[in-house]
């Protein structure tokens, strides 16, 4: 509908609104104040939305269920979802799931239950998203209701291609594409077409994946679904670079690249409409509280006016003149006041105003640079693809970070890394580019494939690369590289080391080769290996020496850790100290009984059980491998 026929509802609305409260009429006027936030939404207005839906649950009885009452919760939960307020948004969808089941309406409570799962996958707790999810997907098959069966069906697969089993991954994709084929939605359609196309491509069945993402781009060049259509260009990018079509892979990655911008844009918009969504929510909340206070304040002052006049009206003439005298004074200096006032708050807005503008223009480059270092980095499933039990727990400090991992396949040997470049945010990320790009032509332009020559030489591209300035830069990176082929895993570091769990007592011997170059501790249960670094960063150094290539037998059951030091240097606990990795090393043991795809919750409730509100120091990477 066009927006001047959006306007003209809610007008037409706003004018029954009137009648129904001249009638005193709570149902009238609550199921019109749902559909004003209906309108309001249409016409991306959040804060009225949310205003017009907040007063229709209001309006509903707060003692017993109701459908109005249900539905004006369920509203305001998926308006504070899309506005990732995702913990206000899954009080209001519980409270909404417990009505409808109070009432019976199991399909609608279907629906809140896709909606819950959605809001904890956006939180990353993928055990109560899936619960939701299956829920949802019950009781829809339930109700026949079809499309809330694909919709959970989809995003179960998506959670769990995510946590890397790509079975079930396959298995919730195909039924949803079995069901979505037998309707007209052909948007539905590609965006589950795309869906497959990625998990066919983890499977590296090129063939499926390419005619999948094929028929799914057709569909969405017309219809401006751009995600859709970007997941769908990605899987083709990664086909034609696979398969050596570079001329293709080149043009697509250039569709790719425009695709991103455009959604960067509207990302960025969005973050900038829920900070104002938020922004202006608080600030309604203030002008009520002000609104009260000033009220309180006149009624007060009205009490005091009245209880002086008649002190004076005794008193007498002489008094009463001396008394207006007073308040012509007091109403004299308070004008002045009101006029200072008015011109204070008017620099004000004009320095709110600059600082928004200036804020909006960070974001964008912000986010531009998000953009060249995703593009530029590997993504997080090549890691699950080489290692299906692993797991990457990143938590940057800002929006782009400094810290990066890198994994390459080379014939028979994998490369991977954990690296933290100096600084973080934007300069870190771009640090990070150009140290990525160092480990990448030792590998390739020289044809390195052991760990101490591959730093030798990524130190030597990054000094060259950083001294082509008047002044000096002493950027670069620390980094924890291995190289795994068949039994073997040879290591290198700057700095940074590598932990590896076997279990058993005792499992490595003093006299071993390994023992030689690492620190071997035996807990209850395992042997702990930590493999030495060398002191020095790939970067400017004093006294600069070869890196040393440090090699031991890895065999089925070890876990091994590379990571940056951010998890370690945290502040946080009673006394604001560092955490240490004295205890991050006691954490990694404790862990090592639960399964690799539950350690990254562990990692983070520890974090953030010991950082409570401090700010986070750096940013944190952690890598874990099991050898199967």
């Amino acid at each position: 509908m066009h927006q001047a026929r959006w306007d003209e509802a809610q007008n037409h609305l706003s004018n029954s609104l009137a009648q129904w409260t001249g009638l005193a009429d709570q149902s009238g006027q609550q199921v019109t104040r749902m559909a004003l936030g209906d309108v309001a939404v249409q016409l991306e207005d959040p804060r009225q939305a949310l205003i017009h839906y907040q007063q229709a649950w209001e309006l509903a009885p707060q003692d017993t269920a109701t459908w109005l009452g249900a539905q004006s919760l369920e509203k305001l939960g998926t308006l504070l979802l899309s506005q990732t307020e995702y913990e206000r948004a899954q009080a209001y969808l519980q409270q909404s799931l417990k009505a409808y089941h109070t009432l019976q309406k199991e399909k609608k409570a279907g629906r809140v239950n896709g909606l819950l799962g959605d809001c904890n996958r956006a939180q990353q707790k993928w055990e109560q998203a899936i619960a939701h999810y299956l829920l949802s997907s019950s009781q829809a098959t339930g109700y026949g209701d079809t499309l809330a069966i694909i919709r959970s069906r989809l995003n179960l697969g998506k959670v769990h291609r995510y946590l890397g089993d790509l079975e079930q991954a396959l298995n919730y994709g195909e039924d949803s594409y079995q069901l979505v084929k037998m309707g007209p939605n052909s948007i539905l359609i590609a965006e589950v077409q795309a869906y497959l196309a990625q998990v066919h491509l983890d499977l590296n069945d090129l063939a499926l994946a390419r005619d999948l993402a094929q028929s799914a781009l057709a569909t969405t060049r017309n219809s401006g679904d751009m995600t859709v259509q970007r997941d769908a260009i990605e899987v083709l990018y990664k086909i034609s670079k696979a398969q050596e079509e570079y001329t293709q892979a080149l043009a697509l990655h250039e569709q790719l690249l425009v695709v991103d911008d455009s959604l960067s844009s509207r990302t960025l918009q969005n973050e900038l409409d829920t900070q104002e969504f938020q922004k202006q929510v608080s600030m309604d909340s203030i002008r009520k509280q002000e609104s009260i206070q000033l009220a309180g304040e006149k009624l007060r002052e009205t009490v005091r006016r009245q209880r002086l006049m008649a002190i004076y009206l005794g008193v007498g003439l002489v008094l009463s003149v001396l008394f207006g005298g007073f308040i012509f004074n007091r109403i004299r200096l308070t004008k002045r006041q009101e006029a200072m006032l008015v011109h204070q708050t008017g620099q004000i807005k004009e320095a709110v105003s600059s600082l928004q503008r200036k804020n909006a223009q960070m974001l964008s480059s912000i986010a531009y640079a998000k953009r060249i270092q995703a593009a530029v980095l590997p993504h997080e499933t090549l890691i699950r693809k080489r290692f299906p039990e692993s797991f990457l727990f990143a938590r940057p400090k800002g929006i782009v970070a400094g810290d990066f991992f890198w994994i390459e396949q080379v014939g028979d040997t994998t490369l991977l890394a954990v690296a933290d470049c100096t600084g973080h945010g934007v300069p870190g990320a771009l640090v990070s580019i150009k140290c990525s790009e160092a480990l990448n032509r030792a590998v390739y332009e020289h044809r390195l494939l052991d760990p101490g020559r591959i730093l030798d030489e990524a130190r030597t591209i990054v000094l060259n690369e950083f001294s082509q300035t008047d002044e000096p830069i002493s950027d670069g990176m620390d980094i924890a590289l291995c190289a795994i082929r068949g039994t073997e895993l040879a290591f290198a570091g700057a700095y940074n080391p590598l932990w590896l769990f076997r279990p058993g007592k005792h499992a490595v011997p003093t006299d071993s080769e390994e023992a030689s170059f690492s620190k071997i501790t035996t807990l209850e249960d395992y042997t702990l290996i930590e493999v030495k670094p060398d002191k020095q960063p790939i970067g400017r150094f004093i006294t600069s020496k070869p890196y040393q290539t440090k090699k031991l037998q890895i065999q089925p059951g070890d876990t091994f850790y590379l990571f940056s030091d951010g998890y370690a240097d945290q502040f946080g606990g009673e006394q604001g100290k560092k955490y240490q990795k004295a205890n991050f090393k006691k954490l990694l043991a404790s862990m090592q009984t639960v399964d690799l795809t539950q350690q990254p919750y562990q990692l983070s409730e520890a974090l953030n059980q010991w950082k409570g509100s401090t700010e986070q120091v750096d940013d944190i990477t952690v890598v874990g491998v099991k050898v199967s």
